[in-house]
């Protein structure tokens, strides 16, 4: 390379750069030794390099590229690889907003603060965590079970599963809909913990994606009037206030369990929280056959179930009565008759302790009116001579009369 000196066609002193690229004689100006220096030093740059394209630009586009390179060697990105994803996401955005917006919201969504931890990691936290926040031990129990099958099957980071992971994995159980739904409903909580804990993105939410597997219809099993007359013909004393209490007030095996006499008071049921959970104590009216019965065999206090294991009682009252068992039957029966009399889903579900949806889907267009009213005016038998033990009850009274109680 050779810098001239030389005079311009006006007479000032300019520099001449001479020098060959690819075979092609270049000769630039410049005002100033300097300026001509310079460039000599950047041509010579650009060969060692390998970079000889970058000499045949302007040298506006040149400065253009030489700043777009000091800014992508920082994160050692090419500058057509860049370019291209530039060209890409404007054309996502379509003139929406501009690129660093579109990234700044994707930011908050997605913070950089994600921590990486494998399904069986989140799965431990999350129960040490329930464990903390006093969640009962049933439910404990049910996450446990559940979400360690689900953490075997998954040995990988928590943001690594998707939706159609997830679907899969729901179908390969081969259990029934419901409890596969139970599944569903257990890994929701997890991923609901994860993104808490910053284990996966804030909008990284695949069950959104997952529908309830179909549960096939099935009626309710709840007492016909007749069948909960033989019932209470044959129970005892002691377990008739759970008899009486779950047909005609509908309150769950669990809640019956933990009740007390104090509880109950000449027009409602309080009905406290369990333990375990954080749900206010709710009033359950009593009806005036309820008032009736509950007048035959209250006490002042202790236990209203005096029995530990009142599934145990119930199986024996059922055989001892002749009639075959019926799940939970006291309480759905309560449920089916009180929307037929009361028509009011939503205070029935307050009554239950249910979602009215719930109420809606189970209780309603079960039975008739009829048959609700004469549910509620099941009442004990009003003969002195009959012992509290095994008190009387409409089915030793004739059916004409029992109708005009």
């Amino acid at each position: 390379m050779t810098i001239y000196q030389h005079r311009d066609d006006r007479g000032y002193a300019v520099y001449t750069l001479a020098y060959y690229l690819e075979g092609q004689r270049r000769r630039p100006t410049f005002a100033s030794f300097a300026d001509a220096k310079a460039e000599a030093d950047f041509v010579l740059d650009r060969l060692n390099q390998g970079e000889s394209a970058v000499l045949t630009l302007t040298t506006t586009d040149r400065l253009a590229y030489l700043r777009a390179r000091e800014v992508l060697d920082k994160h050692g990105v090419p500058l057509d690889v860049a370019a291209s994803q530039f060209a890409h996401a404007l054309t996502l955005l379509n003139g929406s907003t501009t690129l660093t917006d579109a990234v700044t919201g994707y930011l908050k969504m997605r913070p950089a603060s994600i921590k990486t931890a494998t399904v069986q990691q989140v799965v431990d936290e999350l129960l040490v965590a329930r464990k903390a926040d006093g969640s009962s031990p049933r439910h404990i129990d049910d996450l446990d079970s559940r979400l360690n099958r689900f953490a075997e099957a998954f040995q990988c980071p928590m943001s690594g599963v998707t939706a159609s992971d997830i679907h899969d994995f729901l179908l390969s159980l081969k259990l029934k809909p419901r409890t596969c739904n139970n599944f569903r409903t257990a890994i929701s909580n997890l991923f609901s913990f994860a993104r808490l804990k910053n284990y996966v993105p804030r909008d990284h939410q695949p069950l959104e994606q997952v529908p309830e597997l179909k549960e096939p219809s099935k009626p309710v099993p709840i007492l016909t009037r007749k069948e909960l007359l033989v019932l209470l013909e044959h129970v005892t004393e002691e377990f008739l206030p759970y008899m009486v209490i779950g047909a005609f007030a509908g309150l769950r095996q669990s809640e019956l369990a933990r009740l007390n006499w104090t509880h109950i008071g000449p027009k409602y049921i309080k009905v406290p929280p369990a333990a375990h959970r954080v749900k206010s104590t709710r009033l359950v009216a009593i009806t005036p056959n309820l008032k009736r019965w509950l007048s035959t065999c209250r006490k002042v206090e202790g236990k209203v179930v005096p029995f530990s294991n009142v599934s145990n009682q119930i199986t024996q009252l059922f055989k001892k009565a002749g009639l075959k068992s019926k799940h939970n039957s006291l309480r759905h029966s309560f449920g089916s008759y009180r929307v037929a009399v009361a028509q009011d889903p939503k205070a029935v579900s307050f009554e239950m302790g249910n979602s009215p949806k719930m109420v809606m889907e189970c209780y309603r267009e079960v039975v008739t009116p009829e048959e609700g009213r004469a549910w509620f005016r099941i009442m004990p038998g009003a003969a002195k001579n009959i012992l509290a033990l095994k008190p009387q009850c409409e089915a030793a009274q004739p059916e004409s009369a029992a109708s005009h109680q």
